[in-house]
């Protein structure tokens, strides 16, 4: 279909029989009016009016079809084009209330049609749409298919390395040592990884705990051949790295390991689910995945029903694949141990190297913290605190050399690098192994800083460390380091000296602890009571120094009054019950102002609070919050607004 000549054709508009049709009423809501195209050879031109239209007076065609050899394209009355069938044009209606404006239209779009048996000029339409919509349909699943087995074909086939990886290093937890219960000293056994059969003692073996392989050296899970259940299955997720023609293929895999009490050395199946390809500097995400159209499952682009992130990678190839690639320096061979159980998302770690070299030198050097908080959206805050103009690591990370040296570089963390950093440059003595057992700890890096320069870091480091290897549980350890620095903040607040151990590092600390913090609760609420008579103080300084400034407001109704002090202002909130009071810190800091709306006939009772910010009243309130103001208080209002302007403003010039 050529829009250009199409377009040019103007619009033909409804005749009188038309409308006359369109009056007779009853369920008609379209009229269909065919007309062949001059100038295009097998061109059919459908118009459709709307009954609605046709009745208040409008004869344009609201939408037109052209319809030619396998194709048809709609247009609406405003030149906008469509490929919407007829169904979606008239929808809601049906198409039996879709009726030819006469014979020769219905023999027209018939005939055109090859006269389809038993349908009118509606269905006759719908039938073709139909049809060329199939056609479509299979075009576009015919170039889908073309360009993805162009990409499937760059996909080389499973090495042996990773077929040897996945069956001996992935999935620790699926490897075993079945045995037969006996009452000899040595228990015989066999090793489902290396497979093969081995002694070991007899009081080493215990159902559903670890042993070590004599053969391998690996630890398995012991399991009998009685109490094991009849099947095993073991299931994770990998992902195998491989060059392709134009850059890197991503290849994930669910592997299934299955043991039975008859067949210990197991079978493995492996599923590839997943494929990310990179190519000139983007991914393309393929999934297998079922087709309604194929009825079966085939390669899918752009489909994210699957988990391809955390996934545990395998080094088997790497240092080769990344050859000659953008990725050659990325670390990403020293962040894949190997073990078959760490997980890491290695198209998020490859895009963060992009626009990030920094992470290569986190990775190479082993700070794995780091590296994962860098992926998960930490990079700005690293670079804020490094120096990527460096290229020796301690620099880099702005530590001295000593501070480098003792760092637990597989655990430490953005807070804890933020720590050393300030602990290098604090000018104090430097105790390294204090540091290192500190960072050890694993939390509260941040807390310390604020008392560094008061109690020394060894003595804080022992502190805590003796108790908590009395705890098990994490949740615990880290409700303890959390207990700990609130009390030392209260004991600050408090003005104890921390410099005495016996403050410092309390020998029953939990009734320390709760000792100092109801003493700090008292001092709270002292504290709270101190500003607000202060803050009272000020609000009342600045209300007298208004009196005279805007002096008296009045007419013969109503008057404005300055509050004297802050306590009238409190005062005025409990009478008209609403919460006047909490603005006097606003009247402290000259944000806005408090003034109160009397009537002259009892000027002594409280009438409207006022609220006056920004030049104008922002709020006019009676008893209870009650907004409903008339006229007479409105006017007064517009008047007052006028008077305190011109006057705050003169005191202000002068």
């Amino acid at each position: 279909m050529e829009k250009r000549k199409l377009r040019k054709l103007p619009f033909i508009q409804a005749k009188e029989e038309d409308i006359q049709l369109a009056e007779r009423g009853g369920t008609l809501e379209w009229i269909i009016r065919a007309e062949y195209v001059q100038g295009i050879p097998g061109c059919l031109a459908v118009y459709l009016y709307c009954r609605e239209d046709l009745l208040t007076g409008n004869r344009t065609a609201r939408f037109r079809i052209f319809l030619g050899y396998g194709d048809y394209i709609s247009q609406k009355s405003n030149g906008a084009w469509s490929k919407a069938a007829l169904e979606k044009l008239v929808y809601p209606s049906e198409k039996e209330n879709c009726i030819s404006a006469d014979e020769e239209t219905e023999k027209r779009i018939c005939r055109w049609m090859g006269n389809p048996a038993g349908k009118n000029a509606a269905e006759a339409i719908s039938f073709f749409q139909e049809k060329v919509r199939e056609v479509r349909l299979a075009r576009q699943y015919e170039k889908r298919a073309k360009e993805t087995d162009r990409m499937m074909g760059k996909v080389r086939k499973i090495p042996k390395s990773f077929e040897k990886w996945v069956d001996q290093e992935f999935m620790p937890a699926s490897r075993y040592f079945f045995y037969r219960y006996g009452t000899k000293k040595e228990q015989d056994g066999f090793c489902s990884r290396c497979r093969s059969q081995s002694r070991i003692d007899r009081k080493l073996v215990r159902y559903g705990k670890k042993v070590t392989c004599p053969v391998c050296g690996k630890e398995l899970t012991a399991l009998s051949e009685k109490k094991m259940p009849c099947r095993i299955w073991n299931r994770d997720k990998t992902v195998f790295i491989q060059k392709t023609e134009d850059g890197l293929v991503l290849r994930f895999f669910e592997i299934t390991k299955k043991y039975r009490k008859n067949d210990f050395t197991g079978t493995v199946s492996m599923w590839e689910y997943a494929r990310l390809f990179f190519e000139n500097g983007s991914w393309i995400r393929y999934e297998f995945c079922y087709s309604a159209y194929y009825n079966g499952m085939v390669w899918k682009k752009e489909t994210y029903s699957q988990n391809t992130r955390y996934v545990v990678p395998c080094p088997a190839g790497l240092k080769y694949t990344l050859k000659d690639t953008p990725f050659v320096y990325s670390g990403l061979d020293t962040m894949i141990t190997g073990d078959g159980k760490e997980m890491l998302d290695v198209a998020r770690y490859l895009d963060v190297f992009r626009k990030w070299n920094g992470l290569e030198k986190l990775a190479k050097c082993g700070f794995r913290n780091l590296v994962f908080e860098t992926m998960n959206g930490g990079t700005k805050k690293l670079e804020q605190i490094t120096d990527k103009e460096k290229t020796k690591m301690p620099d880099f990370l702005k530590v001295s050399r000593g501070m480098f040296r003792v760092l637990p570089k597989r655990t430490v963390t953005v807070g804890a690098l933020k720590f050393a950093q300030q602990y290098c440059f604090a000018g104090k003595e430097k105790d390294w192994d204090a540091v290192r057992d500190w960072l050890l700890v694993g939390q509260g890096e941040w807390r310390i800083q604020n008392y560094l320069g008061i109690i020394p870091l060894r003595k804080i480091a022992d502190y805590v460390k003796a108790r908590l290897e009395s705890m098990e549980n994490g949740y615990a350890k880290s409700g303890f380091i959390r207990s700990y620095f609130d009390y030392l903040g209260w004991c600050r607040k408090l003005r104890y000296d921390l410099r005495d151990q016996y403050y410092a590092f309390p020998k029953d600390f939990a009734k320390e602890h709760d000792r100092v913090m109801k003493e700090y609760e008292a001092y709270q609420v002292k504290e709270k009571e101190r500003e607000r008579r202060a803050c009272w103080l000020m609000a009342t300084r600045r209300l007298r120094r208004l009196i005279p400034r805007i002096g008296e407001i009045k007419n013969e109704k109503f008057q404005i009054i300055v509050p004297p002090n802050a306590g009238t202002i409190s005062r005025e909130g409990k009478i008209q019950h609403h919460c006047v009071a909490s603005y006097i810190p606003h009247v402290a800091k000259g944000k806005s102002l408090i003034l109160f709306l009397r009537q002259n006939e009892d000027p002594g009772k409280p009438f409207r609070t006022l609220e006056w910010k920004n030049g104008k009243f922002k709020q006019c309130q009676g008893k209870g919050n009650c907004a409903e103001n008339g006229e007479e208080i409105t006017d007064f209002l517009e008047y007052a607004a006028a008077k305190l302007t011109k006057r705050l403003e003169t005191k202000k010039a002068a």
